[in-house]
């Protein structure tokens, strides 16, 4: 392996981009040979919850099934790790980033500064072995702090396709301009991304006009539309299966998720205090990340009531979704998708700081009819009995574009002779 090489990062605050990461040397690149599919490395970030690198694995699955890929390789945090089924797919795990009170910091408690040291080295070196046709790379253009922008230059002299994927709601506009400001991350797509893919329904939200992007960066967004989970791998079907028979009751019952559970706990803990009506169940699934202490006073309370069952983590819980009889979740973007494809009845409980963009997107799809919503300082368990009595309509999928899977994969068949194109072969 080759040495590589880094200088420190000089007065790196957890908010702003910093580019100090000095020079980094990589290899040749091997150019006897070509491979008969694509290999494609994915980059999540993962500061908070579950939904960046659930975003990259399934769009990994789908390009495995499908053929479009031959390997696959996600980069994400190592608070991630078990999320990513190693039949699927291989993965590198980076050292962990949190976000405390809107600020970046380590999971270990090491200084910041050496922690993303760490990973851009990581990072460097797993991407100079793999070799990627197709780099992915999940909301921050240059990676958290920077830690990508050298290895974006060198993939870009190499001739990686480099494709930048957002969410269809980023934050509010105001903390939007501010951040994407900050960190030059319209520069960074001229300079380093071949492609930006945005995973939503322009005509739920226009990211350009919401966000005031220049007229340069709007021409290159490509609304494929949103990922519909119900597309997957044969074994992750057969997971989900399993996970359902093990955990579902035996009658009808209400699902609440809250997606990783850092932030969960007073939805968790108002749901697991509700009073059902009629026969129904609750199915708690708190996510693995949340408190230690919050999760053993919900088992606790579930050993005392045979109506509500809790699990800490299922890897792949889209049984248990399929088979509910309503859903209370908060309003990641991995949920919403789930539920609605799913045209699953929902009350969805969004987060609303330090970010506002689980609020924005939860009000959206409301204004659609596909689901209903709760401020979080509202949610209570009277509040969830009222919802539970009431008639609510059963959401129409039709009413959103869910057809992103199928589109970057075409987007990639398309793209393939020039991909072809810019590989180096032997002379």
């Amino acid at each position: 392996m080759q040495a590589l090489h880094t200088d420190p990062i000089a007065n790196f605050d957890g908010r702003l981009p910093n580019r100090a990461f000095g020079e980094v040397r990589f290899t040749p690149v091997p150019v006897s040979w070509r491979r008969p599919g694509l290999r494609v490395a994915f980059y999540s970030h993962d500061t908070v919850g579950l939904g960046h690198v659930r975003r990259n694995l399934l769009i990994a699955q789908s390009m495995r099934q499908r053929g479009i890929a031959d390997q696959t390789l996600i980069l994400s945090g190592s608070g991630q790790a078990s999320v990513l089924p190693e039949s699927v797919t291989d993965r590198v795990v980076l050292p962990g980033l949190r976000k405390r009170q809107g600020r970046i910091v380590t999971a270990s408690g090491a200084p910041l500064s050496t922690v993303l040291r760490i990973r851009a080295r990581a990072i460097a070196g797993a991407l100079d072995a793999f070799d990627p046709d197709v780099l992915v790379v999940d909301k921050v253009p240059r990676g958290v702090g920077g830690e990508l922008e050298e290895t974006l230059r060198w993939l870009r002299r190499r001739g990686t396709r480099c494709i930048l994927g957002l969410r269809d709601i980023l934050d509010s506009p105001e903390a939007v301009a501010r951040e994407w400001a900050d960190a030059d991350n319209e520069g960074a797509i001229r300079e380093f991304y071949d492609d930006v893919w945005v995973y939503g329904d322009r005509r739920v939200v226009d990211l350009a006009r919401e966000y005031g992007f220049s007229q340069a960066t709007a021409a290159r967004l490509d609304y494929v539309g949103y990922l519909d989970r119900r597309i997957s791998r044969r074994e992750v079907f057969e997971e989900a299966r399993c996970c359902y028979e093990a955990h579902a009751p035996a009658g009808p019952y209400v699902l609440c998720s809250v997606g990783g559970g850092e932030d969960g706990a007073r939805v968790a803990d108002a749901f697991s205090r509700a009073e059902l009506p009629g026969d129904l169940s609750a199915v708690l699934l708190t996510g693995p990340f949340m408190p230690a202490p919050v999760r053993r006073e919900l088992q606790q309370r579930a050993a005392a009531n045979p109506r509500l069952h809790v699990v800490d983590f299922l890897r792949e819980p889209t049984e248990l979704l399929r088979g509910a009889e309503r859903v209370i979740s908060m309003g990641g973007y991995n949920s919403i998708c789930e539920i609605v494809a799913h045209e699953k009845p929902a009350l969805i409980v969004p987060r609303v700081v330090p970010r506002r963009e689980q609020w924005i997107r939860a009000d959206r799809f409301r204004k659609l009819g596909l689901v209903d919503v709760c401020h979080p300082a509202e949610f209570s368990p009277d509040a969830i009995e009222t919802w539970l009595e009431r008639e609510v309509l059963v959401p129409n999928r039709g009413r959103i574009d869910l057809r992103g899977l199928d589109r970057v994969q075409s987007r990639l068949s398309e793209a393939l002779p020039a991909i072809r194109a810019a590989e180096p072969v032997a002379a």
